[in-house]
């Protein structure tokens, strides 16, 4: 059987009802934002600054080097999502 999730139509069908819930809770808690200032002891490269300089065409090609140059002491980048269990 086939089943829909939802009426945003994000997925359109799944083989089993549980897989469906899954979905929709991940759906749910992926639109919470959660602040991690007070949780990560390391610096955090807000969404705008990580804009300013990966997305920007002035620097064209140098976009690391900008990086380095504002975070000496980084090692690289680590992005982090959240968990989804099913």
């Amino acid at each position: 059987m086939v089943y829909e999730l939802g009426a945003n139509g994000l997925l359109k069908s799944f083989v089993s009802k549980e897989h469906v819930e899954a979905v929709e809770d991940l759906v749910t808690n992926s639109r919470q934002k959660y602040n991690l200032q007070n949780v990560i002891t390391k610096n955090i490269l807000s969404k705008k600054k990580h804009e300013e300089i990966f997305l920007n065409d002035k620097l064209l090609g140098d976009n690391w080097k900008k990086f380095y140059e504002e975070y000496s002491n980084a090692k690289g980048l680590i992005r982090l999502s959240r968990v989804g269990y099913s």
